[in-house]
């Protein structure tokens, strides 16, 4: 039995993921990986032509440099690092990437594009992608587990600050570091951490790109290890380390308990609709009422939707002004739903920015906290006042996509399709569908990353 007691954090993870191959994995883990890494793909193609991506992009088109990795969607090549920070932008552009509940954490729109882009500059195989993922994946969510949800609640962004990690995790098993190296790489990830949640307050568009810094640092950081560039050994449990400096409450042992037993990747839900994941049980309520009998939403009077303190704080905004505001207002997303029942595609969010009817249904759509919920609960009750006087009412425990609700074969396949269909046609989008679903056979990804462009 290994001595978890007599390492560092980061030298006890080192050791674990360097030690794992896909043959070892739980078959519904490696299952798990290839949906979120097909999810991922899907909403970062979408998001290669969102008009918010399109800064990093000239950007990272201005710079160029070495022809290591793909662009999605574009065709363009260049760094692995830079490729990682525009894809990983792309993923969370649209507001659809998948997410662990416990933590915040949007983990494939870090980890899927840091992967990708190291695994086609290395050559890597379809079986070693797939551990990279799982293990930032896993790397991710157990530290930010150890600081959560205090670390959110004190207004970081946990895609942000604890992406670097993941990222760092994934680049350094693609790149074969040692378990020296390993342990830097982790460390200058963390040095690294970085993403506030003030775009909350006026709906910037820096959110959007989190992840994408956070998948381009942790490449840095594993590709100055592998130079010998170090980093503080003890990034994670150190007095100025990441779980004492970035949250009041640390829980080192949650990183390293379970490992090998508990999957942690097994957790993360997939979203349906293009909203902040806090909107999505409010809009599976408002989509509930307008399917009864008789429903007119022209004759709403008013919606209340009670909920937890989070729920309000974070998406209680009645008028927001930007796609990235409305995309985190349950008022809009709920009047968006009852009014047009379409809420899955970007550009759904969009059309009803510029829609009067859903404007004005948002002003009657009011957030109220309900006490006797946990401050970060996604459960919500719902209740919709009619001219009439009737009275429908929705109650959600937990929104469709989370593990407990999962999203059916059939709809995942349909949401890939319809997303990347966008960018690449039907044709491209089922030959990377074809491509993906066979990901464990390729001896080389340069066939994945051909498939990633029209």
């Amino acid at each position: 039995m290994y001595d978890y007691s007599a390492n560092t954090i980061s030298g006890n993870l080192a050791d674990f993921f360097s030690s794992i191959r896909i043959e070892d994995l739980p078959q519904q883990v490696v299952k798990k990986a290839k949906e979120l890494l097909l999810d991922t793909i899907g909403v970062g193609i979408n998001g290669s032509a969102h008009q918010d991506a399109r800064p990093v992009l000239d950007i990272v088109l201005e710079s160029r440099g070495a022809e290591e990795s793909v662009v999605w969607g574009h065709g363009a090549k260049v760094p692995a690092h830079a490729a990682a920070f525009v894809n990983g932008t792309f993923a969370h552009c649209i507001e659809l990437d998948d997410t662990h509940r416990a933590t915040y954490l949007h983990a494939g729109a870090f980890v899927v594009p840091t992967a990708l882009a190291v695994a086609e500059k290395t050559g890597a195989s379809g079986k070693d992608l797939l551990v990279a993922i799982i293990a930032g994946y896993e790397a991710a969510i157990r530290i930010a587990l150890s600081v959560s949800p205090e670390h959110r609640l004190r207004g970081f962004h946990t895609t942000g600050t604890v992406g670097v990690f993941g990222a760092a995790m994934a680049a350094s098993l693609l790149l074969k570091l040692n378990r020296e190296q390993t342990i830097n790489a982790l460390g200058l990830a963390g040095t690294q951490s970085a993403g506030l949640f003030q775009f909350l307050y006026d709906g910037s568009m820096a959110k959007r790109f989190h992840p994408g810094r956070s998948a381009q640092s942790g490449i840095l950081a594993a590709q100055l290890a592998e130079k010998g560039f170090t980093g503080p050994r003890e990034i994670l449990e150190g007095p100025y380390g990441f779980g004492r400096v970035m949250s009041n409450r640390f829980d080192p042992a949650i990183i390293i308990n379970q490992l090998g037993t508990r999957w942690h990747v097994m957790e993360v839900g997939i979203k349906p609709y293009s909203a902040c994941r806090f909107c999505h049980a409010p809009i599976d309520g408002a989509l509930q009422i307008r399917e009864t009998p008789d429903f007119d939403p022209s004759l709403v009077e008013s919606v209340e939707v009670l909920g937890s303190q989070q729920l309000f704080d974070q998406t209680g905004n009645q008028e927001p002004r930007t796609t990235m505001a409305a995309q985190l207002s349950t008022p809009f997303c709920v009047a968006l739903a009852l009014v047009s029942g379409q809420v899955m595609m970007p550009e759904d969010i969009q059309k009803g920015l510029a829609d009067r009817r859903v404007m004005e249904m948002a002003r009657r759509v009011k957030v109220v906290v309900d006490p006797t919920l946990e401050v970060n609960s996604r459960q919500i009750s719902m209740k919709v006042k009619m001219a009439s006087g009737e009275e429908k009412r929705a109650h959600v425990a937990l929104p469709l996509g989370e593990p407990e609700r999962p999203l059916s074969h059939e709809y995942l396949q349909d949401k890939f399709m319809k997303l990347g269909a966008a960018v690449l046609k039907e044709s491209g989008s089922k030959r990377l569908y074809e491509v993906v679903k066979d990901i464990e056979r390729l001896e080389n990804t340069g066939q994945l990353a051909r498939a990633l462009v029209p």
